[in-house]
């Protein structure tokens, strides 16, 4: 099956899915045909063809499964029991009985499949978070490749706005990296040359040359996500019991049905009548409910999960959560909103509007996410940009323009290092940043108008939620990353 296949597979709707499409058809056709045949409608040949044709569409995936384990591994699973109880309910003539154990088996297998199927789909949706092409320098010259042919030791550029293609290390240039994809913090990090940046995280305003040092099946994103599909496959102690109960099981209850046919004939019992009761325990033995039971449970939970943005990595991480008893939250996009805003506006001459003003105008041309917030914060007071020339971003520091005849520089302290901090400046700055907030500098070379403080605000759920989490779970204290 080629990746086309498997994506319409996995990533479409219930009936894209073969196993689950197949066994809700038999189910669908078992039960008409129960119903048709008990009103009369149809007569008892044309019953035992759609019963017939029910079962091997709805046994077809789990039936092949038991046989490839049968002669590969030489161990009898749950499906060989199936199987054995569906051909004999067959050959007593309980048709519909038998099409009914294909159904309910069919569906319980197809379920868990098709949610597990969802769940790594999601997962591999991630890898559309890294560009498809990079410009790599060749004698020289930048030439377009597709991602996947990037090899270690080749450089490539990445300008602003540009995702990162694998993993490297900056050979030239400095900027702001977005490495929320990866990490989950929303603040950008800035990095400059002999600093590893990651596949699938956003540069945001310097041109970089970077030396790949991964491949792009082998890089932080490509690993991340075998890791949580390795994860996937790690079963929990119900299910792993349920598969080693049903080795034990399926072959004992094969042995005594063999019994109850054999023993009783070698005594001179009529082999009808015992092969009937042997049929009987077979059907009343299948254990349909046992083996849906666990599965069904644990898709439903990890499907419900998902819908509500929750990825469950497999069964036995759904079933340890009953056992929690304390939760460690990263705040970055968990408890907060994972979008920076402006918390304060700190004007040192003029006032909060004027501030606000040439803060806006500078930055209204960047894509900086800080930048961002400044833009959102001026767009709701109402304030409108003043006549901006000579916008220049400045890789890793910030940016800068010509407001009104005069440069105004927005961003780090290192843009301002010709002039001496204002006394005012330097301890409003670490009340800010031991608030965790990030603080950007409004000003000229001369000296600086005033601050702005930026910080991901916490969700106004986060309080709520956290106090409904269980007592054991909330603990005494709290402690801040």
């Amino acid at each position: 099956m080629d990746t086309d296949e498997r994506k319409e597979i996995f990533e479409g709707k219930w009936y894209a899915h073969p196993p689950m499409r197949n066994a809700l058809i038999a189910g669908l056709l078992t039960s008409t045909t129960f119903g048709l045949t008990r009103v009369g409608i149809i007569s008892q040949l044309p019953g035992i063809i759609l019963y017939v044709a029910a079962i091997l569409l709805g046994g077809y995936h789990w039936a092949r499964e038991g046989i490839e384990e049968l002669v590969e591994e030489k161990e009898i699973g749950i499906e060989i029991l199936m199987i054995a109880a569906t051909v004999s309910s067959a050959i007593l003539g309980m048709w519909d009985e038998a099409a009914f154990l294909v159904f309910l088996y069919g569906t319980a297998e197809g379920l868990e499949e098709y949610i597990y199927a969802r769940t790594r789909a999601s997962i591999r949706k991630l890898l559309d978070l890294a560009p498809k092409e990079a410009r790599v320098l060749k004698n020289g010259e930048e030439v377009t490749v597709p991602a996947e042919q990037l090899k270690e030791g080749d450089v490539f550029v990445v300008r602003p706005g540009e995702s990162i293609a694998t993993d490297g290390i900056i050979i030239e240039g400095r900027s702001s990296i977005n490495e929320a994809s990866v990490t989950g913090e929303s603040i950008p990090v800035e990095k400059k040359e002999g600093m590893k940046v990651f596949s699938a995280t956003i540069n945001q305003d310097g041109v970089l040359k970077i030396r790949a040092t991964a491949t792009f099946d082998n890089n932080t994103l490509a690993k991340m996500i075998h890791l949580v599909e390795e994860a996937q496959e790690q079963k929990g102690r119900e299910q792993l019991f349920i598969e080693k109960f049903g080795k034990k099981y399926s072959p004992f209850v094969l042995l005594s049905s063999l019994l109850l046919v054999i023993v009783p004939f070698l005594a001179g019992a009529p082999l009808s009548h015992w092969a009937t009761r042997a049929v009987v325990l077979l059907v009343a033995a299948a254990p349909c409910a046992l083996v849906m039971s666990t599965p069904v449970a644990i898709a439903a939970g990890i499907g419900r999960a998902g819908r509500n943005g929750v990825l469950i990595k497999g069964g036995t991480h759904l079933e340890n959560l009953g056992k929690i008893r304390v939760v460690a939250m990263d705040k970055t996009g968990t408890l907060t909103k994972g979008i920076p805003v402006v918390t304060d506006v700190i004007p040192l001459n003029g006032n909060e509007i004027e501030l606000l003003t040439l803060a806006y105008s500078v930055e209204k041309y960047s894509e900086h996410p800080l930048a961002k917030a400044i833009i959102k914060k001026a767009q709701e007071r109402g304030i409108e940009s003043l006549d901006v020339t000579n916008f220049a971003a400045i890789a890793g520091y910030g940016a800068k323009a010509k407001v009104q005849g005069k440069i105004i520089y927005a961003g780090k302290e290192e843009l301002f290092r010709k002039s001496e901090l204002d006394s005012r400046v330097t301890p409003q700055l670490e009340t800010l940043r031991n608030q965790g907030k990030t603080v950007v500098l409004i000003g000229t070379e001369a000296g600086i108008e005033g601050i702005v403080a930026i910080r991901d605000e916490i969700r106004p759920q986060a309080k709520e939620i956290i106090n409904e989490l269980p007592d054991g779970c909330q603990g005494n204290h709290a402690h801040r990353r």
